[in-house]
């Protein structure tokens, strides 16, 4: 029984992550950067500062704790606008 339950979280999980890269891909698209760039783990997060008009520098500032909670909330109001 443990096997069905481990399954079907991996499932839902690999889903989820599915999701996600597809709606990062449209946001890229309709953003005018290449679609693609979706799915590079930390080429994405970069993309995204140069779309919401911040410096590359900033994805550093994600890496720290505590700090990367701001950087993440003002990169969402940003993305918001």
């Amino acid at each position: 029984m443990d096997g069905d339950g481990s399954a079907l979280g991996l499932m839902s999980q690999l889903l989820a992550l599915a999701f996600l890269a597809w709606v990062f891909w449209r946001f890229f698209e309709k953003a005018g950067k290449p679609g693609w760039a979706a799915v590079i783990p930390i080429y994405n997060v970069i993309v995204l500062l140069e779309v919401v008009g911040r410096p590359w520098w900033w994805f550093l500032l994600l890496l720290i704790p505590i700090v990367n909670f701001v950087v993440g909330f003002l990169l969402a109001l940003d993305l918001s606008r």
